[in-house]
């Protein structure tokens, strides 16, 4: 029974290459629903399948949007003031 268990949360959670195009058209959809801080996932979710993308589970896209929120709240150039 344990055994089912991992491989059902194993194929559920595989890992998504996320290319170029697929996160443009993830971020279509936040914006669609009105930007990173309103976006959820099971809403992103929904409007990536209309687009025609089937591929994605619900926590493909809520990492992704973790990260892309956060990539949002810190901006590029607060990094390269450290750089030498």
């Amino acid at each position: 029974m344990g055994s089912s268990r991992s491989r059902a949360s194993a194929t559920a959670k595989e890992r998504l290459r996320w290319t170029q195009e697929l996160h443009d058209r993830f971020v279509v959809a936040v914006n669609r629903l009105g930007g990173p801080d309103r976006a959820t996932p099971k809403g992103i979710l929904k409007g990536m399948k209309t687009m025609g993308i089937s591929e994605l589970s619900i926590y493909h896209v809520k990492s992704h949007l973790q990260k892309y929120r956060i990539s949002k709240l810190i901006p590029e150039s607060s990094t390269s003031k450290f750089l030498p």
